[in-house]
């Protein structure tokens, strides 16, 4: 109620009892097919049973049962891969130029195309300002400074340290 009526005005209404109604099923109507994903196949296996103590830590009783149990995960790693090119520059006689290429050497910039698509994600896609998406790359990655786009290219100026 609105403080601004009046207690003349104040209407009080009846509550109406409420005849007590089956719980709705949860979950996808019936029939519906699940859109989960499904798990992909591991790797490794890693068996945690050399991991079990003979006596309990707490109150080193005896163990009663052991009981297993499946958890499969899924995480990525990433690794620096820091390559050195050696290209060539070949001129022919009619003035002709060639220069070698590679699909993993960019034609512009110091960084390859794995790091130039994350950087690209979480700046463009994920909206991230190019000072955040240097302070990422600066805790995950450790490359430090600050990050700029110039002329299509990623840049990074080492002498900009980001500051704490």
């Amino acid at each position: 109620m609105s403080p601004h009526i009046p207690p003349s005005k104040k209407i009080i209404k009846e509550k109406k009892e409420e005849e007590p109604k089956e719980p709705k099923k949860l979950g996808a109507p019936i029939g519906h097919k699940g859109a989960t994903r499904k798990t992909p196949e591991p790797n490794r296996v890693i068996d945690l049973k050399d991991r079990i103590p003979v006596k309990s830590p707490k109150h080193g009783a005896n163990i009663l049962s052991i009981e297993p149990f499946e958890k499969t995960i899924e995480d990525i790693e990433i690794v620096a891969k820091i390559t050195t090119f050696i290209g060539y520059e070949v001129i022919y006689e009619p003035g002709e130029r060639f220069v070698t290429t590679h699909p993993d050497l960019p034609k512009r910039g110091r960084f390859g195309p794995n790091i130039a698509a994350i950087w690209e994600n979480m700046h463009y896609i994920g909206t991230m300002p190019l000072e955040r998406v240097s302070r990422t790359s600066e805790n995950c990655f450790g490359i430090f400074g600050m990050l700029v786009v110039e002329n299509g290219a990623y840049t990074l100026f080492p002498e900009c340290m980001l500051e704490n």
